[in-house]
């Protein structure tokens, strides 16, 4: 077991793979020699590609790859070359930023949760206060509470009075359903009834 701390461990780490990042970027390649002088914009791929062929054939040199310049990079510009192995973060990212600052980028998907301003406050409307019974006990007066009270009351007795009055009606429609006496049935309630 180390004696050393966690966090100090992991801090020296830490900056030794920074250290390590830092100098991969700024790796420097040999300048060509004038008659193999690369064109402006273009960089050398450090990682040559597979050969199909065999070891007789001999290694291909490193392919060369043409890349833009910056500043005439557009959203509609091809943005592979700066993707591939061997480009320089740097170049990489101020690519990506190019291609980032387009407004079509900028548009908020409206699925965000935390876009809408909860500073400002929205007042419950006062018909739905009275209906409450919490805001009735603490922000109503005792004259406002009665009020209230009375007209839950009247309310209520309304309600009473509608569900009596739709019962009658069903019991009503359903007497009306059944079937009416005849002539034959009077006969033989009688003839039942000696």
């Amino acid at each position: 077991m180390s004696t050393e701390a966690f966090l100090s461990r992991w801090s020296r780490r830490k900056q030794a793979e920074d250290e390590v990042r830092v100098a991969e970027d700024q790796v420097v390649a040999p300048k060509p020699a004038s008659d193999n002088a690369l064109p402006a914009g273009a960089v050398k791929n450090q990682y040559p590609q597979a050969s199909s062929g065999t070891a007789a054939e001999g290694a291909q040199p490193p392919s060369v790859i043409e890349l833009p310049a910056l500043e005439s990079l557009t959203p509609q510009s091809d943005f592979k070359p700066f993707m591939q192995s061997g480009i320089a973060s740097a170049t990489r990212n101020a690519a990506l930023k190019k291609l980032f600052t387009d407004p079509h980028f900028n548009v908020m998907d409206g699925l965000d949760t935390y876009i809408d301003d909860y500073t400002k406050s929205d007042p419950i409307p006062e018909e739905w206060l009275k209906t409450m019974w919490q805001s009735r006990s603490t922000l109503f007066s005792p004259e406002e509470r009665a009020a209230a009270e009375a007209e839950d009351a009247r309310l209520a007795a309304e309600a009473r009075a509608a569900a009596l009055l739709e019962e009658e009606a069903k019991a009503a429609a359903e007497v009306a359903m059944l079937p009416k006496p005849t002539d034959f049935d009077s006969r033989v309630a009688q003839d039942n009834s000696r």
